[in-house]
């Protein structure tokens, strides 16, 4: 969250606090008398007389002095004459300023703003560490350096992540975990193995509409890889501050809206009997008050077939498990007397005796046999971030994403 949301007080230990019990006119001026005495009990007498917030870190102000001030002052005027020499500078928050240290100006002329990133930490205090389990970061360079194409497979690597439940590897053959509503062949956050429905998927900072057919989790699929400057991991219950949905925890998706020049890549991977390829173009520049960061993202993957490999099947004991084949099959098998008698192939049924059949040998079907592991898919995204300063005390932010999908139905007859 930046400059020009209304949560502010993240700075650490909160030196100055407005208790505001009267909302005052931004333009209103008053009065001003103050001795020369600490700038924090001076700044705390300038937010309760004018109802307005001013936060700071207690290291900013401890051993500073303010001078006397005695005059007619808006809000911001008086902050002013309170930071006269200090090295400080006050810069819009919120209904309020944040004190911060005297920067250098910015290329085109603007003055830096209090830049204030929420990290989901479940924690409303900067710095402070969740209890129980810590933040999980995966930033740019992290996603770079793991070779994954999309943002599904960058969840689906964490530990703290089920595989299980809705996406796109388990459709049509899990009923666990909401899976059998997923239609569209998306992919969800589990974490802990809790549900969908028990994590909370955040984009910025900000809840999203949800996939499936019965709205039970976030599509990460449909998020371009190439957009996203980092992925924030809470793998503990975080209900108290966000609701039921976060009683396994919460994932924060942070979007590069702060990107700047131009970035184009190309990707390409293989393996037996399967290929993907991807390609991006990010854009991003400034101008006074404002930024705007536009992307393009194009994916194409093959389907990978269950018969490319063979450990996807129902018949487990070459790998030390059991056999999962059902005898619903065909040719089929017949019980008598608590006897599995297997149906010959080769025939059509008509001149079959008694003596054709096979006791004892029940003919098995594999479900898995004709299916694709992962659908053939098609993916073409656009992003686009915009912010402007409208005035000091206001900014106009809006981003959003847009997709069309397609993932051809997987292949073969599933959950017979």
């Amino acid at each position: 969250m930046r400059n020009g949301d209304l949560l502010l007080f993240l700075m650490g230990s909160a030196a100055v606090l407005a208790p505001a019990p009267a909302i005052a006119s931004q333009d209103a001026r008053q009065v001003v008398r103050l001795p020369e005495q600490p700038l924090g009990a001076s700044l705390r007498a300038i937010a309760a007389q004018f109802g307005r917030n001013v936060s700071a870190s207690s290291e900013l102000v401890a051993g500073r002095n303010a001078p006397a001030i005695e005059g007619s002052y808006s809000f911001e005027e008086a902050v002013a004459q309170l930071l006269r020499g200090s090295g400080l500078t006050a810069v819009p928050a919120g209904r309020g300023v944040a004190i911060r240290r005297v920067q250098a100006t910015e290329a085109d002329g603007s003055v830096p703003v209090a830049d204030a990133d929420i990290v989901v930490t479940g924690s409303r205090i900067r710095g402070a560490p969740p209890a129980g389990a810590r933040v999980v970061t995966i930033d740019r360079d992290d996603i770079e350096r793991s070779g994954y194409a999309t943002t599904q497979q960058l969840i689906q690597a964490l530990p703290q992540n089920f595989g299980g439940g809705p996406n796109e590897a388990t459709s049509g053959f899990s009923t666990r975990n909401n899976a059998t509503a997923n239609f569209g062949l998306g992919s969800s956050v589990n974490l802990r193995g809790l549900g969908t429905t028990s994590t909370l998927t955040l984009i910025d900072g900000h809840r999203v509409a949800l996939g499936g057919v019965s709205g039970s989790f976030v599509d990460l699929s449909l998020i371009p890889s190439s957009a996203i400057e980092r992925i924030e991991v809470l793998a503990d219950g975080a209900s108290a501050l966000y609701g039921s949905d976060a009683v396994a925890g919460v994932v924060n998706v942070r979007l590069r809206n702060d990107f700047r020049g131009v970035e184009a890549r190309a990707r390409y991977g293989a393996a037996d009997g399967f290929d993907e390829w991807q390609a991006s173009l990010l854009g991003g520049f400034d101008w006074h008050g404002g930024h705007l960061t536009l992307g393009y993202e194009a994916y194409r993957r093959s389907k990978l077939a269950a018969s490319d490999r063979s450990f996807v099947t129902e018949d487990l004991r070459p790998f030390g498990g059991p056999d999962y084949r059902r005898t619903f099959a065909n040719p089929g098998t017949l019980i008598a007397g608590g006897i599995m008698y297997g149906i010959p192939s080769g025939q059509d049924g008509i001149g079959l005796v008694p003596a054709d059949l096979r006791p004892g040998q029940p003919n098995l079907s594999d479900s898995r046999a004709a299916t694709d592991v992962l659908p053939k898919t098609e993916r073409y995204t656009i992003f686009g971030s915009m912010r402007q300063d409208v005035a000091p005390w206001l900014r106009f932010k809006a981003e959003g994403c847009g997709s069309a999908c397609k993932k051809d139905p997987v292949s073969g007859v599933i959950g017979v």
